[in-house]
């Protein structure tokens, strides 16, 4: 990875990616009867409720949650670090090293 003609980083992509997720995006059908899950921390989008979990331990309790609800998963996606955050990372990791103008 080049910064202003310099190397700030190098390696394959998998190594700098890693295998953290920044969070997973779970996608619920609305629950019958009105009942609640995601105590207000979803988002709605039509029919549909958008929660980010910030791990699987998470994701998992919201999916018992929204069963309990009768509320359906219809969709779950872990999101993880782009190059464009590794990037960001490396350029201001060498600013604080005093490497960067």
């Amino acid at each position: 990875m080049l910064l202003q003609g310099r190397k700030v980083a190098e390696g394959n992509v998998e190594e700098m990616m890693g295998r953290e997720v920044k969070y997973i995006e779970l996608v619920f059908s609305q629950p019958r009867g009105g009942a609640a899950i995601g105590n207000g921390t979803g988002i709605l989008q039509g029919e549909s409720l958008v929660i980010r979990a910030v791990n699987f331990d998470e994701a998992d309790r919201w999916i018992a949650d929204a069963r309990e609800g009768g509320s359906q998963l219809r969709s779950m996606v872990s999101v993880k670090r782009n190059l464009e955050d590794i990037y960001v990372e490396q350029v201001e990791a060498g600013a604080l090293r005093g490497g960067g103008k």
